[in-house]
Parts: C-alpha cells; sequence; structure tokens
C-alpha cells in the first residue's frame, strides 16, 4: 500500500447525494454525502461547518430519494466517528 493510503474495512460505494445535516441539534446545513459502505457514509460540508463538528456528536441526516417516480423525503441516524479537512465520516445508528 503507498503513503497516504489506509486500509478500508469495508468497500466504499462512490455517490454524490446533496442533502442537508443537523448536527447536535443545531440548524440543518448543507452537505454532500461522497460515498457509502455497510458502515456508514463519508460527507463533505463547508470548511467553516467542519469547524464545527467533533468526534462522538450525533447528526441527522435529511435527504430525498426518487422511488417508483414517486419523492421520498427520508432522514438517518448518525454518530460523528471521524473529521478531517476533506469533510468527515459518521456511523449509522438503529440502520
Amino acid at each position: 500500500m503507498g503513503q497516504g493510503q489506509e486500509r478500508r474495512r469495508y468497500a466504499r460505494i462512490p455517490m454524490n447525494l446533496e442533502a442537508l445535516i443537523s448536527i447536535s441539534g443545531r440548524p440543518p446545513i448543507a452537505c454532500t454525502v461522497k460515498d457509502f459502505c455497510i458502515a456508514g457514509m463519508f460527507i463533505q460540508t463547508d470548511e467553516r461547518q467542519l469547524r464545527c463538528i467533533n468526534m462522538h456528536d450525533r447528526a441527522t441526516l435529511y435527504f430525498a430519494l426518487v422511488v417508483g417516480g414517486e419523492r421520498k423525503d427520508l432522514q438517518l441516524n448518525l454518530l460523528v466517528c471521524r473529521v478531517i479537512p476533506s469533510g468527515f465520516g459518521v456511523a449509522f445508528q438503529e440502520p
């Protein structure tokens, strides 16, 4: 493995899902889910917002999908596991 790479426990599926996320009860902010796996997701948001996110913060992700031609508004409960300069990783809570 080359320098700067890390070993992944689960295969990731890339995506580009625009959403809103509320962290620690604060008002929702815009974000983009960049990939997900069975354990969680990696999310990007504005750099200024990242400064307010800490490991172990609880979060709720709000997003919409079109299923069978019908729009479905959905939400997921998450736990912040990692914060890095490019975004933050979350684990699913009660998947």
